[in-house]
């Protein structure tokens, strides 16, 4: 039977610390090999440059708060009950892009044959993204911007000079206002470059009050569907 001795220990133990750093230096060798071999190991996904501009055309349905306008005038624009909009936006990064939009509403009085209510909204303001962008997943988002409103009343009158031989000619009258737009949405991307977006954009008015012979509120609600596309 073999004596171990004090001698035997020491040799041992030298050979399997030198085994140890054997084994060490072939993982680190193996590690530095294949991070040779694979230059972007550790790397961050390279980042989508941003768009030069974006535009944006939509169509929505328009609900107003005044309950009388609501009930005595209906939206109708080329046929259709909707109101249009287009933008411009320069996105600032991923997330948040600064616009100009011009929104087009004409509204028609239901008891007079011939009387509408035109209104031109100029809305510059801001698109922020609240979340990071996901492959093919939605995106929700949020707006907002000052409205400059320009509404336009006009229709057919009848007048005369005698009282008699009534002539029928056209009048109108410009209105001014001033307010705030809020949206929220979701976007859905087809590629970097378009995608579909619907969601609710809120417009309040502020000034024109009816007791001054203004058209009052004349906001509401606008739902409705839009298609987004990046020039890079």
């Amino acid at each position: 039977m073999t004596k171990y001795t004090k001698a035997n220990y020491r040799t041992n133990y030298r050979r399997k610390v030198s085994r140890l750093r054997g084994r060490v230096r072939s993982c680190i060798m193996t590690v530095l090999l294949l991070c040779a071999a694979h230059p972007v190991f550790g790397q961050q996904e390279p980042t989508i440059p941003l768009p030069q501009f974006v535009v944006t055309l939509d169509g929505a349905g328009f609900i107003p708060f005044d309950q009388s306008y609501r009930l005595n005038y209906k939206s109708s624009l080329l046929g259709l009950p909707v109101e249009w909009a287009a933008s411009l936006g320069f996105p600032l990064n991923e997330s948040l892009t600064s616009s100009i939009e011009l929104r087009y509403r004409r509204r028609t009085a239901e008891l007079l044959s011939d009387f509408r209510i035109t209104q031109l909204e100029i809305t510059p303001g801001i698109r922020a993204y609240l979340e990071k962008p996901h492959p093919n997943d939605l995106r929700l988002y949020g707006s907002a911007g000052l409205l400059l409103v320009n509404s336009v009343a006009s229709g057919s009158l009848s007048q005369t000079r005698d009282g008699t031989s009534p002539v029928t000619a056209q009048a109108s009258k410009n209105y001014y206002n001033i307010g705030i737009a809020l949206g929220l949405g979701i976007e859905y991307p087809f590629n970097n470059s378009s995608s579909l977006y619907g969601g609710l954009r809120v417009g309040v008015y502020f000034a024109d009050p009816v007791s001054t012979g203004g058209l009052g509120d004349a906001g509401g609600v606008s739902l409705g569907i839009g298609f987004r596309y990046a020039i890079y």
